[in-house]
């Protein structure tokens, strides 16, 4: 953990072409407070204003264009991305490891979709990998799913109550069928 920084400048140093003389540059490393990858698609919510992350690859699959600031990076990108989803009708859906395929919602409505599963009726304040795991067997997808129930998890006041408690004995527990076979045969 603690060599990091290290790590990344080491690495950042052979792939650099430096001057050859004897000056050198100083290297700025910035560490976020979460992935790089969430506060992307919660930069492109905002300036879109829609709240719609999916919006890119929607567009490929419907005309084949590309966002008019796309570099060809991100052309590569976005056709790579693409092939995980599919169109039907209106809605852009993620094809999953199994066939399943699940349908792409917005951050305004996954809050929606996290709130009602974790609260309601469709099941008791759970864990963030089951809420996820719930929330993906009803076909619902958001690439920062998994943060989002993370969040919700933390913040639940009953979670925090009886998230940890154990229900699990103590010690092992041996069947008494095999202790009473012994027994009856000696």
């Amino acid at each position: 953990m603690q060599n990091q920084i290290a790590n990344a400048l080491a690495t950042m140093a052979s792939m650099m072409n430096g001057p050859k003389e004897d000056e050198t540059r100083p290297i700025v490393v910035e560490q976020k407070e979460e992935p790089a990858y969430c506060m992307t698609i919660e930069e492109d919510e905002e300036k879109n204003g829609e709240g719609i992350w999916y919006l890119d690859i929607l567009q490929y699959l419907k005309d084949g264009t590309y966002p008019p600031s796309a570099d060809k990076n991100d052309q590569l990108t976005i056709r790579n991305l693409s092939i995980n989803y599919i169109i039907c009708g209106e809605w852009l859906y993620k094809r999953s490891y199994d066939g399943i395929h699940l349908l792409c919602v917005t951050a305004k409505e996954a809050q929606q979709i996290i709130e009602k599963v974790h609260q309601s009726s469709y099941g008791p304040h759970m864990n963030v990998h089951m809420l996820l795991r719930k929330i993906m067997r009803q076909r619902y997808y958001r690439t920062t799913m998994k943060a989002d129930c993370a969040a919700q998890v933390r913040k639940c006041h009953q979670c925090q109550v009886h998230g940890y408690l154990k229900h699990m004995p103590p010690m092992p527990l041996h069947t008494m069928t095999s202790s009473l076979s012994l027994l009856l045969n000696s």
